[in-house]
């Protein structure tokens, strides 16, 4: 895996798992302060057009995650200018968003974007909002892995063929909800461990609601430890909720060294920042 060189407003190298609790406060407060400057400020249309360019180059399989705390059509906008270049050509090959917020009923054509398939798994029944949504670059060889799939987990699977690869990687987006309870954990614990049994490299996007910055109590935390013995690292060590200065979206792999970077960019969007 190698999603190219990142030029965010902020990002930095995949970290170890032994950075302390310390280190991550630090480059939060950093980081806050980086925002707090960056919504004063108006922007030029040369910035604008810079804000868009993911900067993730054309090698290896591009991916990220976006909590977008409600996909909406004035939102998908500017979603839009971040899955496609000026010139109409994919930045990315796969963009997990959660909290999606769309009924099985809404059409996938409202969302649309040229060139991209799109994967939905929507919250059905009463409960409102949660959800996810990929989309996928039409030029990877991939196909949606219903069989890893559980109707009581907001996730999709994937199986996806990097570019020249002939060997196909897992790759899901999924939303955990905060009023998580412990059983709710054991069947996204046993829905993961259904991918791990399979031998593949494995991505696992999206927002856990488990915050990483407190790192002693995160590693602590039970679907974590599950991950942690099935060989997942999570790769994300910045600030992603900046209004609770935490850092709830995560990408975890079980072949971390694969992942040349991982960056978190601003935007006004949603209270979540996006990872890339």
């Amino acid at each position: 895996m190698n999603p190219g060189p990142v030029s965010p407003l902020y990002g930095d190298k995949t970290c170890s798992s032994s950075d302390d609790e310390s280190t991550l406060t630090d480059t939060s407060s950093v980081i806050s302060e980086e925002l707090n400057d960056s919504f004063t400020s108006e922007p030029d249309s040369q910035d604008i057009q810079g804000h868009f360019n993911l900067g993730l180059g054309n090698k290896g399989l591009r991916f990220g995650t976006w909590n977008v705390n409600g996909l909406t059509l004035s939102k998908f906008d500017q979603i839009r200018l971040f899955i496609l270049s000026s010139d109409n050509r994919p930045q990315i090959d796969i963009l997990s968003i959660n909290e999606s917020h769309l009924k099985p009923s809404t059409s996938d054509s409202l969302y649309e974007v040229p060139g991209f398939d799109i994967h939905r798994s929507d919250r059905k029944g009463s409960m409102k909002k949660g959800g996810v949504l990929v989309y996928v670059n039409k030029k990877i060889k991939h196909k949606r892995r219903t069989d890893l799939e559980d109707s009581r987990i907001e996730a999709v699977w994937l199986e996806v063929y990097p570019y020249k690869s002939n060997r196909p990687l897992l790759f899901a987006g999924v939303y955990r909800r905060p009023a998580y309870l412990k059983e709710d954990d054991e069947l996204l614990e046993k829905n993961i461990e259904s991918a791990y049994l399979l031998n593949l490299e494995t991505i696992i996007s999206g927002d856990t609601n488990v915050n990483y910055l407190t790192f002693q109590v995160f590693r602590k935390h039970r679907l974590i430890r599950a991950l942690t013995s099935m060989h997942f690292k999570q790769l994300v060590t910045q600030v992603t909720r900046p209004i609770s200065k935490t850092c709830l979206d995560h990408i975890f792999s079980n072949r971390p060294e694969r992942i040349h970077f991982v960056g978190v960019r601003i935007s006004g969007l949603a209270d979540h920042l996006p990872v890339f």
